[in-house]
């Protein structure tokens, strides 16, 4: 531990000056009083600075002397206390200081900890939302998957044309809103008149491509809300809903748009095919249709005795030489 020298110098130094005044005092002091008692006289006030004083006034100065000099060293006494009791001492000041070090240390240490927690929450909260992603992509995917799953089947793969099992739930809400408004509703059939030849001459891609030009002819003839489907092969049906209230006048509309139907595929198709990369040359073929259809009101039928009903109206007309329409009001 640092002594009061090497701490409080100046304290010590007074202190030491102390000490010496009181010696100083209490020596001339001694000395005045023996040479009264000899009768010895000093020779003069430089030796020494009591010579004129009386015992009795040297008793005083001596008593005031050191009244001073003790009130002085209380006061230093009082410096020394505030020193080393009133302000920490250099080993409690080395004490705090390690301990404050230690602090520091374990906060450091806390804050590496709670850094290094935060980045692993990150990256567990990165990887979450990779996998998120990931996740919601691998569904985006399936339900795509479904969706196109779905579409396939019940759609025709070759025209995009809805099949028979699409065209039969379209005809089922169709005989409920015809049953709940009392309008009209028709069904056509329709078998493509010489398309054999075509498929036969040409070959089944030129067939093939025939086919989506029928298809792509139907939609054009139809309101947005008709149903064109592709049964199969050359087979194609047609819904028609909400013609009339009146009879009479749904027959009529079915019998226009039916013959629209027959105008517009009795015109000649112009047929482009492409081999091994190459356009090949142009075929120009014609073709005609045997349209059948039957009216319904209500729900008195099934969508298969309907269907049934066109496609036998439909083999009358190819029976009376094709290229004609047949609706059964």
């Amino acid at each position: 531990m640092p002594t009061i020298q090497e701490e409080a110098p100046e304290i010590w130094f007074q202190e030491k000056n102390l000490v010496l005044l009181k010696g100083i005092a209490h020596d001339g002091f001694q000395s005045k009083n023996s040479a009264v008692d000899r009768g010895d006289h000093l020779t003069s006030a430089s030796d020494n600075p009591f010579e004129s004083a009386s015992a009795a006034d040297m008793a005083v100065l001596a008593r005031q002397l050191n009244e001073k000099l003790d009130l002085f060293a209380q006061r230093l006494s009082e410096e020394k206390k505030k020193l080393f009791f009133g302000y920490p001492s250099y080993e409690t000041l080395r004490y705090r200081s390690q301990k404050t070090s230690a602090t520091i240390a374990v906060l450091e240490a806390k804050v590496r900890r709670y850094s290094e927690s935060i980045k692993r929450m990150q990256e567990h909260i990165r990887f979450l939302r990779q996998a998120g992603s990931l996740q919601a992509k691998n569904i985006s995917q399936q339900a795509a998957a479904l969706g196109e799953a779905t579409h396939r089947s019940l759609h025709d793969v070759l025209t995009g044309l809805p099949n028979r099992q699409l065209f039969e739930e379209h005809l089922l809400l169709a005989k409920a809103s015809s049953k709940r408004t009392g309008a009209y509703c028709a069904v056509l059939f329709l078998d493509l008149d010489k398309f054999k030849i075509i498929n036969d001459t040409y070959g089944h891609t030129a067939g093939d491509a025939l086919l989506v030009e029928v298809a792509t002819r139907l939609r054009a003839c139809v309101r947005e809300s008709d149903t064109v489907a592709r049964f199969g092969g050359d087979e194609f049906a047609v819904l028609v809903p909400a013609l009339s209230v009146s009879a009479q006048t749904a027959l009529s509309n079915a019998n226009t748009l039916a013959e629209k139907v027959r105008r517009s595929l009795a015109a000649a198709f112009r047929i482009r095919l492409i081999g091994h990369g190459k356009a090949l040359p142009e075929i120009i073929c014609t073709i005609s249709a045997s349209i059948g259809g039957v009216l319904f009101h209500g729900a008195d039928k099934s969508p298969h005795d309907l269907i049934q009903i066109a496609d036998s109206m439909m083999y009358f007309a190819k029976r009376d030489g094709g290229d004609r329409v047949n609706i059964r009001g």
